[in-house]
């Protein structure tokens, strides 16, 4: 393996793990907001109000 090919290698991981980050946290956002959001009044700051939630 020459050097070159080591850092496309390595420049090809770090870019899928940010790509795959992205698309996780994106996931996470689309559960929250449109699948599952909170019921209005819900304060995720108050563990009473948020356990009552969940």
């Amino acid at each position: 393996m020459t050097v070159g090919n080591l850092i496309k290698s390595v420049g090809a991981l770090v870019c899928g793990l940010a790509v795959g980050m992205c698309v996780n946290m994106a996931l996470i956002q689309l559960n929250m907001t449109v699948l599952y959001p909170m019921p209005a009044g819900v304060d995720m700051n108050d563990p009473v109000a948020f356990a009552a939630f969940i």
